[in-house]
């Protein structure tokens, strides 16, 4: 990627302004002129980080099929807040969204890490974990299914959106659910403890194995290779430069 040339002069001036602020942002071309604005997602999710990726990709508007990359480092933050950087990706097609995880996407990083079209992991990054969590005068508690289940409901809709398993992102946000591989003759799929009662018995006669993916107590957390594995990571991959 090399640097973008001063025919992008208002860009220049939006990205001057951004950088003030965030000093990693950048904006670069590709071979083939394709603008590319790579945003740091680093520390705590909150709102002048959604307002700042909102700046990042309203400035992209106006270029020919640019490219976002956000580049990830964060344990999480406030839910609110990574929503709306959910509804600022999924405003542009998400042929033009790609998360790459530099070093942990935890929390609110998964969600907003899922909400990208593609996704690339650094070797011996972590991605998952997204239950809800409140702080009392008794420490970190985890909410309940109030919150679990809308919460559950966007990652079953970002995963439907940009082809990830749906049940495996379900499991980052609710502890008590079970998830298990099955393989057919023709197929794998993740099915929970409900969905894998339904089957019929003819179709349980077609199961040629069952493993548990995710037990009852854990939150879906994957490195590179497991996210690779499991259907979310495109490829494990040493850089930026790379991706």
């Amino acid at each position: 990627m090399r640097n973008l040339t001063e025919k992008s002069f208002f860009f220049g001036i939006v990205l001057f302004i951004i950088t003030l602020l965030f000093p990693a942002a950048g904006v670069h071309a590709d071979s083939g002129q394709r603008q590319i604005y790579v945003i740091p997602i680093t520390g705590e999710v909150e709102p002048a980080m959604a307002a700042f990726v909102k700046r990042c990709v309203h400035a992209g508007r106006d270029v020919e099929n640019p490219i976002f990359i956000l580049e990830l480092d964060t344990f999480g933050g406030r839910v609110d807040s990574a929503l709306q950087i959910v509804d600022t990706l999924t405003s542009v097609p998400k042929e033009q969204t790609v998360a790459f995880v530099k070093t942990k996407a935890i929390s609110a990083g998964a969600l907003i890490a899922l909400a990208c079209g593609r996704l690339y992991m650094k070797p011996s990054t972590t991605i998952g974990d997204c239950a809800p969590i409140t702080y009392g005068n008794e420490g970190p508690k985890m909410m309940g299914e109030k919150f679990q289940s809308p919460l559950r409901a966007k990652f079953r809709s970002l995963a439907r959106r940009n082809g990830y398993p749906e049940t495996l992102a379900e499991s980052m946000v609710s502890a008590d659910m079970v998830v298990y591989e099955i393989v057919f003759a023709d197929k794998k799929v993740y099915l929970d403890q409900q969905a894998y009662d339904d089957l019929t018995e003819d179709e349980k006669k077609g199961v040629i194995s069952k493993k548990t993916v995710v037990a009852k107590g854990e939150l879906l957390t994957m490195d590179d290779v497991e996210a690779h594995d499991l259907g979310f990571s495109s490829k494990s991959t040493a850089d930026l430069d790379s991706v």
